[in-house]
């Protein structure tokens, strides 16, 4: 029988259970890696009061896990809307480039009613995706009628910039249209690494703070810095995320 992966059990965390973060990544993360710090250097006295083993061995494992969760998230995140941002900022150059091959077409095929039909019908439509199918049909049409259109003084230099720019905003629809879908499944999946990474978070400094009550110095390894410094710490509050505090 094979061996269940970390990632596995983290998929397998049902939505119920999921826990929201209530820290920015950076300040999980940090905080994460100073408690692993300690947690490594005084591993043996949490190994003596019988810490669950998956923990002691796994814990830098789930800090990593939740790393690479998180930016696969904001990475996809960032890329639909860069997406739409140099769309945006490219447009008008995409469609003079569009336009100024369509008429110097037209005009190379101005005595071929074949080809100006075909011409108007790219020159139909707009937006986003009508332009990446033009900057498709269009180095086809030339190819299709390159005779007709080199007799006629056509510049071929257009159909290099369109090939060219179809390459680009091919990519850019492809990111900028990415499913919500594939978006949402990062994002669930950082969340069930969130869950994964917090639980042992807050089993460490549980033991921490008991083991560690009477030592003033190595008691503050066990406590979060951040909620310290927002003045939010909760003596009463016994969920698994009071531990982070």
């Amino acid at each position: 029988m094979s061996q269940v992966t970390m990632e596995q059990v983290v998929r397998a965390i049902s939505a119920n259970a999921i826990q929201t973060p209530r820290m920015a990544r950076e300040d999980i993360l940090a905080e994460s890696r100073m408690l692993e710090l300690a947690f490594q250097r005084d591993k043996a006295k949490f190994v003596a009061r019988m810490m669950d083993q998956s923990i002691v061995d796994g814990y830098g494992e789930r800090i990593s896990l939740y790393d690479k969760a998180a930016a696969v998230y904001y990475a996809t995140l960032f890329e639909k809307t860069d997406a739409r941002i140099q769309w945006e900022a490219n447009e008008k150059t995409f469609n003079n480039l569009k336009w100024e091959t369509i008429e110097e077409m037209r005009f190379a095929a101005r005595k071929f009613p074949t080809v100006l039909a075909y011409i108007d019908k790219i020159a139909e439509g707009k937006g986003f995706r009508d332009t990446v199918c033009d900057f498709s049909d269009i180095p086809e049409l030339i190819n299709n009628y390159r005779g007709v259109l080199e007799e006629n003084g056509f510049d071929f230099a257009l159909e290099t910039a369109c090939i060219q720019t179809r390459g680009i905003i091919s990519k850019l629809l492809s990111k900028a249209e990415m499913s919500p879908v594939l978006i949402e499944e990062h994002k669930i999946f950082m969340y069930q690494a969130y869950t994964y990474l917090n639980e042992a978070t807050a089993e460490i400094r549980e033991f921490g703070q008991h083991i560690f009550r009477k030592d003033p110095e190595k008691l503050d390894d066990y406590k979060s810095e951040y909620y310290q410094n927002k003045g939010s710490l909760r003596t009463n509050n016994t969920s698994p995320e009071s531990f982070l505090e």
